[in-house]
């Protein structure tokens, strides 16, 4: 086992990326930057992919999502008083659920989070402005980047990397009872900051975090799940593997019956998923091979 995996004590298979994870290549992408990251580098593949029809799922991917607020959001904003089981408490003041077509230049959907918080707590964030979004940093946006075989574009391409992995290690997904290497379990897979606005409203910071939709075997039998979220001045997780719960603002602990509404619908994109990245995983190896014979030919 290696140290990545030892992250979670409470079951063996939850560091196993399910989802975005797959083949050997794929690992050692993974044990580098974390799921969420292979997910970015699928982006950064530069390669143009042909729209896909969607996949038979059980509902309209549209249809996939599910909100739960405080009390106070629903005085503050004019909604139903939240069913029993569906409150968030603060510092979480309410929680959407949402699967999304990929970008254009990616392939199948994505699942995020989008949080709404006491905009007082002190969180890191992926750059130091006010608002802030991974995908502008995309080498595949950008036309004279595209090409992951031209050698003068490489220092391009890795300087936008570095931008975009700056949005990377900047949250858990936990058990509540979650102790490393002593109980429970807990991932940074699929939670990786997408996008944020301070200050939405007064008072209000909105935070998403998207990614990969797989889930770990833990996470079925779980009656809720705890979001960790960076603070400002924590350490680097995009080097470091064991997680120190000092670095991070633990949320109360989702509603339960809203995160149990989100697990099949994380399931069936995960499966889409999990065949995404191995046809990407083919993909790239066929590429390494051919750079490989063009190198051994010169």
């Amino acid at each position: 086992m290696t140290e990545k995996n030892k992250r979670s004590s409470g079951d063996k298979g939850a560091r196993g990326r399910q989802g975005l994870m797959g083949t050997a290549s794929t690992r050692l992408l993974v044990g580098r930057v974390g799921a969420y990251l292979l997910f970015v580098l699928l982006l950064l593949s530069g390669t143009e992919v042909p729209a896909q029809e969607n996949a038979p799922f059980s509902n309209p991917t549209e249809q996939m999502c599910t909100v739960a607020y405080s009390r106070e959001f629903a005085q503050r904003f004019g909604l139903p008083e939240p069913r029993p089981g569906w409150e968030t408490q603060p510092p979480l003041h309410g929680i959407e659920f949402v699967v999304e077509p990929a970008p254009p230049w990616a392939k199948g959907h994505y699942c995020a989070y989008k949080l709404y918080l006491d905009s007082s707590l002190p969180l890191a964030y992926g750059n130091e402005g006010p608002t802030g979004d991974f995908r502008p940093y995309v080498a595949a946006q950008h036309f004279f980047v595209r090409d992951p075989d031209n050698p003068k574009a490489k220092s391009a391409r890795s300087v936008l990397f570095d931008k975009v992995s700056g949005y990377g290690g900047m949250a858990v997904v936990a058990t509540p009872d979650y102790v490393y290497e002593k109980k429970g379990a807990a991932t940074d897979a699929g939670v990786g900051q997408e996008e944020y606005v301070r200050e939405l409203l007064p008072g209000i910071t909105y935070l998403k975090l998207g990614g990969s939709c797989g889930m770990m075997s833990y996470e079925r039998r779980a009656n809720t799940m705890q979001l960790w979220l960076k603070k400002a001045g924590g350490k680097d997780y995009r080097k470091v593997v064991q997680w120190d719960p000092d670095d991070f603002i633990k949320l109360p602990p989702l509603p339960a019956g809203f995160y149990r509404q989100t697990l099949p619908w994380r399931e069936e994109i995960g499966k889409e998923q999990s065949k995404i990245v191995k046809e990407m995983d083919r993909e790239l190896r066929e590429r390494t091979m051919k750079r490989k014979g063009k190198t051994q030919q010169n």
